[in-house]
């Protein structure tokens, strides 16, 4: 199969913060992973201390799905989201930098195991990647659409009409 591509600065920051979060909140959540980072002391000063599984910067595509996954309850996702945009913006030099070089660590082996595959398959098993996700190869698509009725709903200005 194609690699898969790496993630950018922010993604890297967005999963180093959210571990940060998850770790330093009033009920501590530690993943439960068999290997951790042992790259912690290259880490920025405020995420020395949390525990990161051994691949946490990998692109998610090339990492197994997880079975026992369960829902933290710390924050939501949508409140994560927001939460995370502002944080980057605010982010340090020193935490911008160890994620941009991470993300270009990433991205040139991203780029070599590319070229092995080209190399491997040709460039032709690329676009043929390419045009079957274009065309949506593998998703079901719905036969026949169901519309429902809406009903209009009384509001505060209009009283309802009592039916005698």
């Amino acid at each position: 199969p194609k690699p898969p591509r790496p993630y950018n600065p922010y993604h890297i920051f967005f999963r180093l913060e959210r571990s940060f979060i998850l770790q330093t909140a009033t009920e501590p959540q530690v993943p439960h992973v068999n290997e951790y980072d042992q790259g912690a002391s290259q880490r920025p000063l405020k995420y020395r201390n949390i525990l990161l599984p051994k691949d946490w910067y990998v692109s998610k595509a090339a990492k197994r799905k997880r079975k026992d996954h369960k829902i933290h309850g710390v924050i939501s996702f949508k409140d994560l989201s927001k939460s995370m945009s502002q944080r980057w913006d605010a982010a340090d030099s020193e935490t911008k930098a160890f994620c941009t070089a991470l993300a270009q660590e990433q991205k040139d082996r991203y780029k070599e195991e590319l070229k092995q595959y080209v190399e491997r398959y040709g460039k032709d098993a690329l676009k043929e990647q390419r045009k079957k996700k274009k065309k949506g190869e593998g998703k079901i698509k719905p036969t026949t659409k169901v519309v429902t009725a809406r009903r209009k709903m009384p509001t505060k200005a209009t009283p309802r009409r009592s039916l005698k």
